[in-house]
């Protein structure tokens, strides 16, 4: 089986999983199916899926304050020492909702037999010392150390993860975007330079939100490119 093949069927297993999970979860005890409107917030626990605005979105909680940052959201289950968000959401059901939105995985990089996977941007929403609704791309939290300023805003390229010998990798690694490729997970690093481990680091200059402060880690698709 070729490696397209695979990526079709595990894209395809996923998103019945996800889709039956989702309308037994809804159904209610008498098993009748949901409204429309409910089948959407019903994809997967923990996971918001704002159709209109082709958005997806979680909850998560800054973890970093400074140092060499290698995961950009991680689960419980990663690398949290080197991780600016943690977030507790399944990699798999992630890669399964970001399939609903039509959005094609592949390698991070584009190459002669190879469309990259697309990209996604990344940004984060909390309350301020005033209560005020803060939005801003995650990118403001990333020092590219070459330049010593934050990190242009790229996005973020979809990979999405493979099963091996039964295990969903992402999941068993607990990374769901990360800068420095290496490793499996939902998203990663368009940057030919990421398997470099020390060109980015916490933005110390950012001390909003205070670590351990909830955030909302929200996923918007950009335009397909070619």
């Amino acid at each position: 089986m070729t490696m397209p093949t695979c990526r079709s069927a595990l894209r395809l297993a996923l998103c019945a999983s996800l889709c039956a999970c989702a309308l037994r979860a809804a159904a209610g005890a008498e098993g009748a199916l949901p409204a429309p409107a409910a089948r959407e917030t019903a994809l997967a626990a923990g996971i918001r899926v704002d159709p209109a605005a082709r958005t997806v979105s979680f909850a998560g909680v800054r973890n970093l304050a400074e140092g060499v940052l290698e995961v950009i959201v991680a689960t419980p289950k990663g690398r949290l020492h080197e991780a600016l968000f943690k977030a507790d959401v399944s990699p798999l059901k992630l890669q399964a909702v970001l399939y609903t939105l039509d959005l094609d995985n592949g390698p991070r990089l584009a190459g002669q037999d190879a469309r990259r996977g697309d990209l996604v941007d990344i940004d984060i929403e909390y309350r301020d010392a005033e209560g005020k609704t803060v939005r801003e791309p995650v990118e403001n939290w990333i020092v590219d150390t070459a330049s010593g300023k934050p990190m242009v805003r790229t996005g973020w390229v979809f990979t999405g993860s493979v099963m091996r010998d039964g295990a969903f990798l992402a999941e068993e690694e607990g990374n769901i975007c990360i800068n420095y490729s290496v490793g499996s997970t939902i998203l990663d690093s368009p940057d030919p330079r990421s398997v470099d481990d020390t060109i980015h680091t916490v933005n110390g200059g950012r001390a909003d939100p205070p670590v351990g402060t909830p955030v909302t880690i929200i996923l918007t698709p950009r335009p397909k490119t070619p």
